[in-house]
């Protein structure tokens, strides 16, 4: 009796470690994001479907008008590309100031989102660095 009683306890507990293990991955696991907005490839192709869709445009010149917002999009983010470290220093400029008014505690904290804020927007910070979306959470 008491080693149904050992098995029993161990089938249970293991089945609720399962449980808790799932509910848990099911909280922080998200599906990973799809390309924002931001990317100029997917604003072109989401301005294209809204223009066909609202001028009535025929396939010829939905097709056209796509070219032509893609190649835009393509000459914005080489300028982006090219001003992105003039970008980064005044964001670091007023993160050093944000800094100069924090208590050495705060500091700590305000690392700490700095470190999220530039990992959310890419590993490196530079015009070699290709600008993407942010990587989907883990």
């Amino acid at each position: 009796m008491n080693v149904w009683k050992l098995v029993t306890g161990v089938v249970l507990l293991l089945l609720v470690g399962i449980l808790f293990g799932s509910i848990g991955t099911w909280l922080l696991m998200k599906p990973p994001r799809p390309p924002g907005p931001w990317h100029h490839k997917n604003r072109s192709a989401e301005m294209a479907d809204r223009l066909a869709k609202e001028l009535d445009l025929t396939r010829a010149q939905k097709t056209a008008v796509e070219d032509i917002l893609n190649k835009t999009g393509e000459k914005l983010h080489e300028h982006f590309m090219q001003v992105k470290p003039e970008v980064d220093k005044i964001i670091d400029e007023g993160f050093a100031q944000i800094k100069t008014q924090l208590t050495a505690p705060q500091k700590m904290e305000f690392e700490k989102i700095r470190r999220k804020f530039d990992r959310r927007h890419g590993p490196g910070r530079g015009p070699e660095q290709p600008f993407l979306p942010p990587p989907p959470p883990h």
